[in-house]
């Protein structure tokens, strides 16, 4: 994944938990990639810790699940949050990107105006 990202000329960073996730997120990213299942804190686990923490990035949520939980379910009604299904090509990736960047610029997000007060 890390070099599909850079493919398209972006810098990535990955990190093998959920918790790592959340320590390297103390300096500023413009996006969280993540999977709705990790080990230890689960990917709508991170969404919310980084909300707590005022962290309003866009956030894609990889999954290769066709349903969903309810929390899951939730998480995707987080107006910064797309949903990106496995295994994907890079075109859809780039389109899942794509959707992430818009959903931050929404004129009606919350997290959006959370930032600019800032």
């Amino acid at each position: 994944m890390l070099m599909v990202l850079e493919s398209f000329g972006l810098e990535a960073t990955g990190v093998a938990t959920a918790e790592e996730a959340v320590e390297r997120l103390a300096t500023p990213f413009d996006l969280l990639i993540t999977d709705f299942d990790l080990p230890g804190m689960s990917g709508v686990e991170l969404l919310e810790t980084c909300r707590q923490r005022q962290l309003h990035l866009p956030v894609i949520f990889l999954s290769g699940r066709a349903e969903r939980v309810p929390r899951e379910q939730v998480a995707l009604e987080d107006c910064c949050a797309t949903l990106m299904r496995k295994p994907a090509n890079a075109r859809v990736f780039e389109q899942a990107l794509y959707a992430a960047d818009a959903r931050v610029h929404h004129a009606d997000c919350v997290h959006r105006r959370a930032t600019a007060v800032r």
